[in-house]
Order: C-alpha cells, then structure tokens, then sequence
C-alpha cells in the first residue's frame, strides 16, 4: 500500500555541519549496524556482556574487535528472484578501486541510472527497477560491493563503497539517476558529491546521522560507555574528528545538485520514517513518497514504488 508523493517545504532553521545531530530516533533498527543485527536480543546482550568484560581487561583487543564486527557485513546471499534476474544481464564491465573492485551487471541503451544496494545485501535486491526502467529507455546498472552479495565477508567501510561508485559513474559515463537503498542511499549521495554531478538521486529507506547509529549499535549490545568512547576516539583517529557528519546522510543530502527524492515505508523497522522526515526538511524541493504495511525491504519491489521512482527519474 503507497501513500501519496509529497514535496517537503524548506527547514526554517538547519543545524551547522559542526553541531550535533537533533534529538530524533532516526534507526530502531538501522541497516548500517553490522552482523549482531541478525542476532535475538538475548544473545546481543550476552555478547555485549562479554565485549564489555573483555574491555575492562583487555581495552585495546575490545575495541579493535568492536571495529571489525562494525565493519564486517552479515554473510547474505542472492535469493532465487535475483539470481533469475542475473541470468538476463546483457552486458557487463568490471570496475577496480582501491583494494578491491566490483563487477557491474547491466541492462539496456541510453543514459545510465546506477542502482546501490544496502550494508549487507546485494545490488540485485533492487531488480524490481531494472525492467521498468529498461523499458523508460535507460541502461540499467548495479553491482555487489566487496564483502557483499555471497562473497567471502570481509572488513568493508562506508567511504570505500562510497568510492567504488563514484568509480563506477566515472566509468559508465552520463549517468542521469541514482537509486540507493538505506546505506546505499548514503554512499551514493557521497559519491556523487565528489563528483559534482547533477544526476536525480532517489533515496529508498534512508538512515539520516551515523552517530545516532552508532548510538543504537551501543545500546543493542548494551556496550558500556567507556567501551562506546573508546570506538569513537577510534573513528576520529582514523576518519577525523568530523567522522559522524562526513559520512551522514544529512550531511550530503543538502548538497546535492540534481532534484532528489527519498522514499520511505511507515512500517519501516529497521530506519525510522523520521530519518526521511528530517532529511526532507534539509534540502527545498525534496519530494517524499510515503508506503504503508511494507518495511524496510519490501518497499523495494511493491509496484507503485517503483513506478513513482521510474516517473521521478523520467520527469525533467
């Protein structure tokens, strides 16, 4: 069930890139969290015991630990559905950036509209949108990131996916659109940033701010505050100390060139409606396109959605 296409007006106030993110239950369950996400809470609040145990002994090993589960995606692999979608590809290039590279599938003639998917799926869980826009004359592209998609799991990091795209549009060449899933939404809109592109970008079931992640991810392992602060001095070193806004959502979104829209299921239990809420307040002229009684995956293949995206995409 959809509800209707609206055009959220402008914020009247916006918060400064230094401030910190406003008090919103942007995930209950957001699809940014790594491989406990998967777990019953009994056996995330064991597990949290004993990370929280380890780092009162041993707080380096926990932290370096606690890293690797954040950035380590859940082993999923391609249902039959996609899979069958697969075995259609008509054409198809590899892709190399950084450590790895991905091998793009497509679809069709004409301009390009990229499809990325979210942290721990795989780029055919957004098949629902190739044949509608394949038909609308576009070349329809996507890909499995590395770690994703059945792949062997291994460490993968917001910004390298968020390069890995911006490879791949540099590659494919006039690319018009963009369609990201949850973290997808998030490395697609860093992505084109860097590149300054002017391409529609389409956001389905967004999550807004890391660090209210991050503060979810605490709080479903019932990590200890220490531990917590220990993981954030950690992403500083690294990331620097503007980490949570650098790679957030509400950070990019106000920046982009081309129009946007994010789409968003009311039911949605893993990515709050109110991260699409928010986000939409930040940028004028975002539209909002609401579903109902679908959740944070299904959205993705319910007809209406696609076809409003398709006609988001085609419209000038």
């Amino acid at each position: 069930m959809t509800i209707a296409l609206t055009s959220a007006a402008p914020s009247p106030t916006s918060a400064s890139d230094d401030e910190a993110p406003p008090p919103v239950a942007y995930a209950q369950q957001a699809s940014f969290l790594p491989s406990p996400s998967s777990l019953d809470r009994e056996r995330q609040r064991r597990l949290g015991h004993a990370v929280n145990l380890l780092g009162r002994l041993f707080p380096g090993p926990a932290t370096q630990w606690l890293w690797r589960l954040w950035f380590t995606p859940p082993h999923t692999h391609p249902n039959q559905r996609a899979r069958d979608l697969l075995a259609t590809v008509e054409h198809r290039f590899e892709v190399y950036s950084g450590e790895g590279g991905a091998l793009v599938h497509g679809w069709g003639n004409g301009p390009a509209v990229l499809l990325a998917h979210g942290w721990g799926a795989y780029g055919a869980q957004l098949g629902s949108f190739v044949p509608v826009l394949q038909s609308a004359g576009y070349r329809v592209l996507l890909l499995d990131a590395p770690g994703h998609g059945g792949q062997r799991p291994r460490p993968y990091r917001l910004d390298q996916y968020a390069q890995l795209l911006h490879d791949v549009i540099l590659h494919a060449g006039d690319v018009h659109a963009v369609i990201g899933h949850s973290l997808g939404a998030t490395a697609m809109a860093m992505a084109l940033n860097r590149l300054d592109s002017p391409a529609t970008y389409v956001g389905v079931a967004p999550t807004a701010n890391l660090k209210s992640v991050l503060r979810t991810f605490q709080q479903r392992l019932g990590l200890s505050p220490d531990l917590l602060a220990r993981l954030e001095r950690t992403f500083a070193d690294v990331f620097g100390p503007s980490w949570w806004r650098d790679y957030s959502l509400d950070h990019h979104l106000p920046r982009l060139r081309g129009r946007a829209l994010l789409v968003h299921d009311q039911d949605d239990s893993e990515a709050s409606p109110e991260n699409s809420r928010y986000l939409a307040r930040l940028r004028a002229g975002t539209a909002l396109h609401w579903s109902q009684g679908l959740g944070h995956n299904r959205v993705l293949h319910d007809r209406e959605v696609v076809q409003t995206v398709a006609e988001f995409i085609a419209r000038h």
